[in-house]
């Protein structure tokens, strides 16, 4: 369990927005499980693309926010004159993102824009073509509010009920969830 405070991760928001319960069942109550095989074969592609980023820019940028105590490693950070492009890598052929993808992406924008005091501009890089996201202000607040959800159960203050659903035949989890 995390203290108030604490850092979330980037990454921790994204689970917690992909599946509630697999995060608590990690980080809070410390199941372990094996990285399913599709994971490991993606983080080999985020490798390869991540020297196609070097090339343009600087790649697995960690960075941090005291105010917003959130802390995320960002894909791709490319610098422009009067703006930064954050890249966020996936490894997909689809034509959208899911929904904790997204804010994912919005929340390594946030946290460049907050550190570098100049517009972002929000890339999703995926199998050679990249895709733009314009980042509102309602996808920001969104985004900011799925941290401090986040945080509170990472906390240990809330702990999320069980959710079938499709995500569950794939998780390595569903046998103790």
């Amino acid at each position: 369990m995390i203290t108030r405070s604490s850092k979330v991760w980037v990454d921790n928001v994204e689970d917690y927005l992909f599946c509630p319960r697999k995060l608590y069942l990690t980080e809070v109550i410390g199941a372990k499980h094996p990285e399913p095989i599709r994971v490991q074969e993606g983080k080999k592609k985020h490798k390869v693309r991540e020297k196609w980023i070097s090339r343009e820019g600087k790649c697995g940028v960690v960075i941090k926010n005291e105010e917003l105590g959130l802390i995320g490693k960002v894909d791709g950070i490319v610098e422009h004159d009067d703006y930064f492009e954050v890249i966020e890598i996936k490894d997909t052929d689809r034509e959208y993102y899911y929904g904790s993808e997204k804010l994912q992406g919005v929340l390594y924008a946030e946290l460049v824009e907050r550190e570098k005091d100049k517009p972002v501009k929000l890339i999703f890089r995926s199998r050679g073509s990249d895709k733009k996201m314009s980042i509102t202000n309602e996808i920001t607040s969104e985004a900011l509010k799925a941290v401090e959800k986040t945080r509170k159960l990472l906390e240990g203050k809330m702990i999320p009920r069980v959710n079938h659903s499709e995500k569950c035949i794939r998780c390595p989890l569903n046998n103790v969830c």
